[in-house]
């Protein structure tokens, strides 16, 4: 996958994730421990 692609993907998720807590369809925690998940994941994928 181009690093643009993986740019989008992971905006979309973050997007969705940020969807959720607005709603409250996620606890504060959840929400943090699957931002930090996308985090280092981005991390490994831009190495």
């Amino acid at each position: 996958m181009e690093k643009i692609e993986l740019k989008l993907e992971l905006k979309a998720r973050i997007d969705e994730l940020m969807r959720q807590y607005a709603k409250e369809e996620i606890d504060g925690e959840t929400y943090t421990r699957e931002m930090m998940e996308l985090t280092m994941s981005a991390q490994k994928s831009f190495r």
